[in-house]
């Protein structure tokens, strides 16, 4: 049943694990419907506004979409939206809005501390510590290594403009060929990463899963990669074939990876790719640093009062290309 509030109603998906974010901004504007670990149907219902807090609850809000008739906005707390590009959405005239800008600086820093270690050798040196021994070891700058960025959006211009800063340089893979500028030496068109991907030394994958892109980083493409080639996944783990990367680091193909997304995740216990010497595995958090929450919350808080007023969305979505 549609709220009977004077105020528009805002669905606030969140969960026990997520917390509940702290909207007291916009009381007064408002009312807000907050639903944690039950279905959102209640809070959908008669919703004008959404506000995806725990993105892990994707299914359930699309389970529940029938009830978001009077829905005209949705904001997922999350940059990669292809878990709510589902048909019923791209069907609908509601508008999707995602965190975008939140996560540039963080995930660049993690790119550059990824190749950083890569190059001197740091999980051989931390190893070494571990297992108590003095063992010298030769390890290679940054500077005048080439990384290749596929994905020049915003998270990967702020990649770039870090791994250029120590000396690196840095070429692109998007969407579209894009002329050069302060930050690519080049940007082809993805129908060129087969033969882009030779020249670098450090491959940075940043780009969204879409149809386009799940599986793109194949067993074809691996091959053609520079022996000793580092690869890094901050986009999204579908974006590359799992079993052809295992095979790719057991020929030698590949040097090394440094994977915060993957296929299925958690990795199983099972997965060769924990104790593969050169690879390093953390658990899908590049963009999580301190304050990052309060920031995705003045985020959204900001877009809701421009949605109040009637003035244009900030980080509105092309639903079709699913970024």
């Amino acid at each position: 049943m549609a709220t009977s509030s004077a105020l528009p109603k805002l669905a606030v998906i969140a969960s026990e694990e997520a917390g509940i974010p702290d909207l007291s901004a916009l009381e007064g504007r408002f009312e807000l419907a907050v639903c944690l670990d039950a279905s959102p149907e209640e809070a959908l219902d008669g919703a004008v506004a959404a506000f995806v807090w725990d993105v892990s609850r994707a299914d359930e809000v699309r389970g529940a979409w029938d009830k978001a008739a009077s829905l005209r906005w949705m904001h997922v707390a999350v940059t990669g939206v292809d878990g709510f590009c589902f048909p019923e959405l791209l069907a609908s005239d509601v508008t999707l809005t995602n965190a975008a800008g939140i996560y540039d600086v963080p995930i660049g820093e993690y790119v550059l501390a990824a190749c950083l270690g890569y190059e001197r050798r740091a999980k051989r040196l931390m190893a070494q510590q571990a297992a108590h021994e003095w063992k010298w070891l030769m390890g290679s700058t940054l500077a005048g290594k080439n990384a290749l960025v596929l994905g020049p959006g915003h998270i990967g211009r702020r990649c770039g403009r870090l791994l250029r800063a120590v000396g690196a340089n840095v070429g692109g893979i998007g969407t579209h060929r894009h002329e050069p500028d302060e930050v690519f030496d080049f940007v082809e068109s993805v129908s060129e990463l087969p033969e882009r991907i030779g020249w670098a030394d450090h491959v940075v994958i940043t780009l969204p899963l879409t149809e386009g892109t799940r599986g793109l980083v194949d067993a074809g493409v691996l091959a053609r990669c520079k022996p000793g080639a580092h690869l890094v996944n901050v986009g999204r783990g579908p974006i590359v074939d799992t079993a052809a990367l295992v095979g790719a680091l057991e020929a030698g193909r590949l040097g090394g990876a440094t994977l915060d997304v993957v296929a299925e995740e958690p990795l199983g216990e099972d997965s060769p790719l924990w104790d593969m010497y050169d690879v390093v595995i953390t658990p899908h958090l590049a963009g999580d640093v301190d304050g990052f929450e309060d920031s995705l919350v003045q985020q959204f808080v900001d877009n809701a009062l421009r949605f109040v007023r009637g003035e244009r969305l900030m980080n509105v979505v092309d639903k079709r290309a699913g970024y």
